[in-house]
């Protein structure tokens, strides 16, 4: 009797045993969000999960009249999130396996403003965004100091870039800081693929490869089966190669220099889906442009660029403007409605196209004056730029 007793008492034991493990190992996937919101009248929040290249929703919840919420999620690996709390403001989350995150939200007017807790990972992306936010702002300002210094044909244009670049170096060397202290955490990600703005990755450079090289490489041994970290390595894998091939056509530049003796070819469609060829478009001076129709600095800029065109054309004096833009037909319309002269083509495929990382093309708008021996001078503009182009006419 007391051995078969001490027979069931072992089975249960181990039954009860596997049960425990079992359900510690779900409780150990399982997240929670909890949080407040306030300032804002809203009664449900959605949930996206974003892989860099794609975004799905997951989940929604709905805010109590005290402005709580709360979401579960399942996980296995630290995956990115999204939080809607509008459709166009969102809070960013980086949750692992296990996290308990609390959220509190406010609305002060239009801003948003949020403190996370008990999620480390998402405590780091919110260093970067806020970071990111004032650098932004501040570019902000000083497009719009460039902006009224253009039309008024102010002398301290120079002064301005030179704040702008300044600002724009702040923000990568730390950003650079940021990986390389943070190698291990998937956050540093985020920092890879942050933008200055709509058209500007805060790593755009040829060189900027190595970053995400040494990040794919370290992250894929730590958390080899994540989503995020695959489409990062897959990332690298394409960048790899275009890089590879650039290469081999000895065409990928720096152009940090004033001159250099070789330009790459470009051949894009135009207004008619014609395509033209930059090479052969270089009779004598040519402006090369990068510009987005979207953008309000841009169509200042181009502007500035028809009146230099109309003003020596005659002289041996042309351009070609490349648009940077995914909507063909708001292109041709900004285009004729701009009235804009010299020849224009657009690249489609966006800031991540060959087209802009063959250029460096590190802002928009860009320029590149080019003759018939290759590259004079790079981002110049104003009077700078006309300078230059005095200098480098046909005689």
């Amino acid at each position: 009797m007391k051995v078969h007793l001490a027979k069931n008492l072992n089975r249960i034991f181990i039954v009860l045993s596997c049960v425990l493990i079992m359900a510690g190992c779900t409780t150990s996937h399982r997240s929670k969000v909890t949080g407040t919101i306030s300032g804002i009248n809203t009664d449900k929040l959605y949930l996206t999960e974003y892989n860099l290249t794609h975004e799905k929703i997951i989940d929604s919840a709905e805010v109590s009249g005290k402005g709580k919420f709360s979401f579960k999620i399942r996980l296995q690996q630290p995956q990115l999130y999204r939080l809607y709390v509008t459709p166009n403001q969102y809070v960013w989350l980086l949750l692992s396996p296990g996290e308990k995150a609390q959220l509190n939200i406010t609305f002060n007017k239009d801003s948003m403003a949020y403190v996370v807790e008990g999620s480390t990972f998402s405590q780091q992306v919110k260093i970067l965004n806020d970071t990111l936010q004032v650098t932004r702002k501040k570019l902000k300002q000083l497009e719009v100091q460039y902006a009224f210094a253009l039309l008024k044909k102010e002398n301290n244009l120079q002064d301005i870039e030179q704040q702008y670049q300044q600002v724009i170096n702040r923000q990568r060397k730390f950003s650079i800081g940021f990986i390389i202290e943070h190698l291990h955490s998937p956050a540093s990600i985020v920092a890879l693929y942050q933008q200055l703005n709509d058209s500007v990755y805060v790593f755009h450079k040829a060189t900027d490869l190595q970053y995400i090289k040494v990040l794919a490489d370290t992250l894929s041994k730590y958390y080899p089966q994540s989503n995020l970290v695959r489409v990062l390595c897959s990332e690298r894998n394409k960048l790899m190669e275009q890089y590879q091939q650039l290469r081999k056509q000895n065409s990928l530049l720096s152009l940090g220099k004033a001159e250099v003796r070789v330009f790459p070819e470009l051949r894009l469609p135009d207004i008619n889906d014609d395509s033209v060829s930059l090479t052969s478009s270089v009779n004598g001076l040519l402006l090369l442009t990068f510009w987005t129709p979207a953008d309000p600095d841009c169509r200042i800029a181009m502007n500035t660029f028809a009146t230099l065109y109309h003003k020596y054309h005659s002289r041996g004096f042309d351009t070609y403007n490349v648009a940077i833009f995914d909507d063909v037909g708001y292109w041709k319309n900004m285009v004729m409605k701009l009235n804009l002269p010299g020849i224009q083509v657009i690249e489609q495929r966006g800031i991540n196209s060959a087209t802009v990382r063959i250029y460096n093309v590190q802002q928009l708008p860009a320029t590149v004056l080019i003759s018939k021996n290759g590259i004079i001078a790079v981002n110049l503009f104003g009077d700078r730029l006309e300078k230059e182009i005095l200098k480098n006419l046909p005689k």
